[in-house]
């Protein structure tokens, strides 16, 4: 209770590269002058002098190496134990981890296709800036809601049939349909994965509008070289 040392285990001397005894009997900030005034002191009091468990992530830059420690302060009959361990690949992980979601919202922030996740339960978990303004939508309004709940129309739909068969059949698909949510045409990229399913979707109507202008001129073409087949067969016939 005098926040002596008392004991330490051998994986404690590995980590603070002291011997117990060079440190028994002498108080925790002799042993660690930083100890004094910090938050892992203020948590180490905490736990004695009310008799609960306290914990932290507390990180510690060397030199040329960074450590992150996990620590736990638990009452004891003594006084206090402080169970601590390494976590510095952990911490590593959720930091490359953090970095690559960083990456990739920052990419899909960016590109020029309206851009959605769903998960299994087909609640929005991410939309895109582009997506917001197709729809006219806040995200913040539309995030943990189902598909249906936010856009009654896509029930039915060819493009909310398109992704269940998708996600159904774990296979990726790309569909050309008309938008129940916009009344437009839209080319969807479907991509199922283990979380869910992400959808890329463009606005095509001025495309299908153009293909449609051809296809007609096509047909305009196609019924006027037979019309002047069957005036020339008739002339032909008038002539003989």
């Amino acid at each position: 209770r005098d926040y002596r040392v008392i004991c330490q285990n051998r994986r404690a001397e590995q980590l603070d590269h002291q011997p117990l005894s060079a440190m028994r009997g002498r108080r925790l900030w002799e042993v660690w002058p930083q100890f004094a005034g910090s938050d892992l002191e203020a948590l180490c009091r905490k736990t004695m002098t009310e008799r609960q468990p306290t914990s932290i992530e507390k990180r510690f830059d060397g030199e040329d190496t960074t450590l992150w420690l996990e620590i736990r302060f638990l009452p004891t009959a003594e006084g206090v134990g402080c169970f601590f361990r390494d976590i510095t690949m952990r911490k590593r992980a959720e930091e490359e981890a953090r970095a690559s979601h960083e990456r990739a919202v920052k990419i899909l922030e960016s590109i020029s296709d309206a851009f959605y996740a769903v998960d299994h339960d087909w609640r929005f978990t991410y939309i895109n800036r582009k997506a917001e303004q197709v729809w006219r939508r806040s995200r913040d309004t539309l995030l943990g809601r189902r598909i249906w709940e936010a856009f009654p129309k896509v029930l039915g739909s060819e493009a909310f049939e398109a992704q269940k068969r998708a996600l159904r059949e774990g296979r990726e698909m790309m569909v050309e349909v008309m938008s129940p949510t916009m009344g437009n045409w839209v080319e969807a990229s479907i991509y199922p994965s283990a979380d869910g399913l992400s959808v890329y979707f463009r606005d095509i109507t001025v495309r299908r509008q153009a293909q449609q202008a051809l296809l007609q001129a096509k047909e305009t073409a196609e019924a006027a070289d037979l019309a002047k087949g069957k005036f020339l067969a008739a002339a032909s016939h008038d002539l003989r």
